[in-house]
């Protein structure tokens, strides 16, 4: 099914949180509490970001003794979020960016990328009630399977490869829990669904396996059937002070830890140098920051979420305290309305011939 955690097969480490992040971060009693500002400084005065985070950002590892928390431990992993139930949730929020449509059971993830897009499927599909088998890669709690099953617009056979409490999914939308790395190759047959999409792994697939995982995709799908990938590079555009201060060094620390920080461009050229894709094309929408009514309040949710939950990466990449890093996350979040600040997500399919 779909989203970060899309790639790997599933191991956990023992979970629990640690207990500076009950609340985002706890005060450090050493010394004087930063202020946003000092933060901020901080956060700049350094000279060459990427010399300072790429150690650091490539060194971490999630079987360090300080991470008490449960995260995919495959060894070519590069992704830095948990797999907590506190991030699951934040994917059921992120999932509702997609589609501003709701359902007669008022399901949450449908109010944010519909608000973006319109539409849970961008990939000009004929026949919307065929019956067609689907493969949501990387599918996390399995929120946008059951978005397309509640939508009433394809009647499917559904699969996906899961991340956390399989027992406790596919039991409305009839979704089949496979674990796979994508980034590797997915436990299916040549040509066995009719639409496969994946979104959301900017964070997990390194730069070089992309192409590679375009081809994987291909491989399970029909001729004749479509993929789709959903992404955002995770950069911030209009960012000042506080919000640049920390843009800056967070692209900075996951461009070494292998990431596409310019997926958004990217992605487009990966899909039109397939040989076997036809018909592609792209929508490309920026999602507001904190401000532009409801759907910018829910991403300004989504992104400090995210900020807390990869902070046992971030603050060590960053060089800072806990409460020096809260501090600049603060700051960050209170930045975002003032400068209108927003993130892109694109959106790219194309059709299988063989």
């Amino acid at each position: 099914m779909g989203n970060s955690n899309s790639r790997l097969k599933h191991a956990s480490m023992e979970t629990g949180q640690s207990e500076r992040l009950k609340s985002g971060y706890t005060k450090q009693t050493e010394h004087a509490e930063p202020t946003v500002q000092s933060a901020v400084a901080a956060a700049e005065d350094r000279s060459d970001i990427d010399t300072i985070v790429s150690n650091k950002a490539i060194d971490w590892s999630i079987i360090d003794p300080d991470n008490r928390r449960s995260y995919h431990n495959l060894e070519s992993s590069i992704y830095v979020l948990p797999e907590e139930e506190r991030e699951q949730k934040r994917l059921m929020l992120q999932v509702s960016i997609r589609s501003n449509k709701l359902n007669n059971q008022g399901y949450f993830q449908n109010r944010i990328l519909g608000m973006a897009f319109g539409s849970y499927v961008l990939a000009p599909l004929r026949h919307p009630n065929k019956s067609r088998t689907i493969l949501d890669v990387g599918c996390a709690n399995g929120e946008w399977l059951e978005s397309v099953f509640f939508s009433g617009n394809i009647s499917s056979h559904f699969h996906g490869d899961i991340t956390l409490n399989p027992s406790n999914l596919g039991t409305v939308c009839g979704a089949k829990i496979v674990f796979g790395d994508v980034t590797d190759r997915l436990p299916y047959p040549d040509n066995m669904f009719d639409y496969v999409h994946q979104r959301a792994l900017v964070l997990a697939i390194p730069k070089q396996k992309w192409p590679h995982v375009l081809n994987e995709l291909i491989r399970v799908t029909k001729p004749g059937g479509w993929i789709e990938l959903v992404e955002s590079s995770g950069k911030i555009g209009n960012a000042t002070g506080a919000s640049k201060a920390f843009a800056d060094r967070a692209e900075a620390a996951l461009k070494a830890r292998g990431a596409d920080i310019d997926l958004v461009a990217n992605l487009p050229e990966y899909v039109n140098a397939c040989a076997n894709l036809t018909n592609t094309d792209k929508r490309a929408v920026e999602i507001p920051l904190g401000w532009g009514g409801e759907i910018g309040e829910l991403y300004a949710e989504d992104c400090r979420s995210a900020m807390v939950h990869a902070g046992d990466f971030l603050q060590r990449a960053f060089g800072m305290e806990s409460d020096e890093y809260a501090k600049l996350m603060e700051g960050a979040a209170a930045d975002w309305p003032k400068s209108k600040a927003h993130s892109q997500w694109i959106a790219v399919w194309g059709q299988v011939v063989k």
